[in-house]
């Protein structure tokens, strides 16, 4: 299944990680209370990996701009 990545007019790249974070975070870690921490984390990976890679890249690529979101 391929993934596909919308893009967020007027937020930065790292301010949608933050917020995505308060979302995954509780989820993982009861991911990994449930299933144990090397399958839950290689689950999450399988399934978040390549989407948060593309994060970084972005990230990486406005990394000159003025204004990160920060």
């Amino acid at each position: 299944m391929q993934q596909e990545r919308e893009v967020s007019v007027g937020v930065p790249v790292i301010q949608q990680v933050k917020i995505q974070a308060q979302v995954l975070i509780p989820l993982i870690k009861a991911l990994q209370a449930e299933l144990g921490e090397e399958r839950a984390n290689a689950l999450v990976r399988r399934a978040l990996g390549d989407i948060y890679r593309c994060y970084g890249e972005d990230f990486r690529r406005t990394r000159n701009e003025k204004n990160l979101g920060t």
